[in-house]
């Protein structure tokens, strides 16, 4: 598309400004610097066969000459504002007429828009004496340009433009919008310009500034490309002088086209066809305004400070928290870790109060944002946070967990359409570029083994084959601990069938999102990545931790 732009307009910087704003929605350096070097190749290879001229040639150059005449700019925004929702709701209600237009049949339809269009351009040319139709009216922008044409014949031509681009488009012909905006804002600010002279006194340069701005105007308002709507102008005419102009009058085109239609016409066009394309940054978005408070977990185990460390362990057993609050009279006194509380049990410790492990913890307040909580718990590396009121008393614990959860609801389908709402990007990589390569264990292997071998996985997660039933399975270190094999007797006769959670396998070209929900789903930490029958592919896991950090990663990132 960049390539495409480049090359119709002669204007690589808007291009590529344009591929950003309308395609790409962010500075991604990757897809970037592919698209600069497509409009940059597309350009020099136009310029050197019909020459380095803009496409408009203004006869002089224009610049603000007159302050006087910057309110009337700003009623030229908001002209071409309502032009351009004029031209968008034709564009779109002609559309749906011919959608249900059966006779003809619809293989005619854009023969029938040709030949509406053809009348109308036939019209001007007979009673205008202009070709500012057909085509993309670059010899009806001139004359604006220079100011040779009377207000009647502009509004004629803006009319008439806007009718037959219109037909013709709706119908299914060839063509676009891009050059019929410039034309269409070029003759109403023709007409503005004729305001301006008449109203302020000003020289006949004025028609042409006006209509120059006005091309800039009516592009913001239809296209929505703020920044492309002024780049392109420059890169057109080749002239500078009306930045500030052309800055006021695009920004309220903008702004007042937005407001009353928010939805842009590229995409109510492929809503039309009922596709729906995923917004860039929802789900971050989301979790930029999404508060701790909503996502954290309210009721966590706390210790007490002079409780005792076996009291500890027995208050966390067959829980899922890792890391416990520790309060000394209300106050919070700091955290302690259940491996801690288990260490020191095991060496005969378990009588020590439990304030003599706590140790100092990262803590974060209600009313952070999601995102940045994330971002702190990536830098702290930390699994879970505490989290404090405004007064600073404890409120609750935010774990890694937490934190995906709140991701997946925020590119939960809606139930009331049944379709995925939008979601940014990073829910379309595949589960297949996170998951790690893992040699499956057999269901037989002796608990002792199979722990040593978890120990060595990254991730701390194998695959096991030959469960019961024929199902895939995942062993953790989590579901070790799970049992709790302290029996000297009862250890050695355990094996992986016993450990490993029956689990279904993801495929590799699923992704994020499928991967949360199905290990929410199953209540279950790790996932077999299998690309095709289980038992006869080779074998990957992805894991909730490795999952976490990569998303936490992206947090951070975009918290800096």
């Amino acid at each position: 598309m960049a390539a495409g732009i480049a090359a119709a307009f002669n204007a690589p910087i808007s291009a590529v400004t344009f591929t950003i704003e309308e395609i790409v929605g962010t500075l991604d350096q990757t897809v970037l610097s592919g698209v600069v070097v497509a409009a940059a190749m597309a350009a020099v290879i136009e310029r050197s066969v019909l020459g380095a001229e803009p496409v408009i040639h203004l006869e002089r150059a224009y610049a603000l000459d007159h302050a006087s005449s910057l309110p009337l700019y700003a009623l030229l925004g908001i002209c071409a504002a309502f032009v351009s929702i004029l031209f968008t709701d034709a564009v779109l209600e002609l559309r749906l007429a011919f959608r249900k237009l059966n006779r003809p049949p619809r293989w005619s339809h854009p023969a029938l828009g040709g030949l509406v269009t053809g009348v109308i351009a036939v019209l001007v040319m007979r009673f205008l004496k202009s070709g500012g139709v057909n085509g993309g009216g670059y010899q009806a922008m001139g004359e604006a340009l220079a100011g040779h044409l009377g207000v009647q014949v502009l509004v004629a031509l803006c009319l008439a433009k806007v009718c037959a681009t219109a037909f013709s488009y709706s119908s299914g012909g060839s063509g676009g919008v891009f050059a019929p905006a410039l034309c269409i804002g070029a003759m109403v600010g023709g007409v503005l310009g004729w305001v301006d002279v008449a109203a302020l006194g000003h020289g006949d340069a004025e028609l042409g500034a006006f209509a120059v701005v006005g091309m800039g105007a009516a592009f913001a308002g239809i296209i929505r490309a703020p920044i492309t709507s002024v780049l392109i102008i420059f890169e057109m005419t080749g002239g500078y002088g009306l930045v500030l102009p052309l800055m006021i009058s695009n920004m309220i085109a903008y702004g007042l086209a937005r407001h009353f239609r928010p939805t842009p016409l590229y995409d109510a066009l492929l809503e039309q066809d009922g596709v729906h394309l995923a917004a860039r940054d929802s789900a971050a978005t989301s979790l930029e305004h999404l508060p701790v408070e909503r996502a954290m977990t309210r009721a966590p185990i706390v210790l007490g400070a002079t409780q005792t460390v076996g009291e500890g362990v027995e208050s966390l057993k067959g829980k899922t928290f890792s890391l416990c609050p520790v309060l000394d009279g209300g106050r919070l006194f700091g955290a302690v870790t259940l491996i801690a509380l288990r260490k020191a049990a095991a060496e005969g410790a378990g009588d020590r109060p439990v304030s003599t492990l706590t140790q100092p913890a990262e803590t974060v307040s209600v009313g952070t944002p999601l995102r940045l909580a994330a971002a702190r718990m990536s830098r702290a590396a930390a699994r879970q946070l505490l989290v404090l009121d405004e007064q600073g008393r404890l409120a609750g614990l935010l774990a890694m967990s937490d934190v995906l959860n709140a991701h997946a609801r925020a590119a939960a389908p809606d139930d009331s359409s049944g379709r995925v709402p939008p979601d940014d990007a990073l829910l379309a990589i595949k589960v297949g570029l996170l998951a790690v390569e893992a040699v499956p264990v057999t269901a037989a292997t002796p608990l002792p083994e199979l722990l040593d071998l978890l120990i060595a996985a990254r991730g701390g997660a194998l695959p096991v084959e030959g469960a019961p039933g024929g199902q895939c399975a995942v062993a953790t270190l989590e579901s070790v601990r799970e049992l709790r094999p302290d029996d000297e007797a009862l250890g050695p006769l355990l094996v992986a069938a016993d450990v490993g959670k029956p689990v279904r396998p993801i495929s590799p070209a699923a992704d994020l999102l499928q991967a949360l929900r199905a290990m929410d789903e199953q209540n279950v930490d790790a996932l077999p990545v299998v690309d095709g029958p289980a038992g006869t592919a080779p074998y990957a896991v992805l894991t909730r931790a490795d999952l976490g950090r990569f998303l936490f990663s992206h947090y951070a990132r975009g918290a800096r």
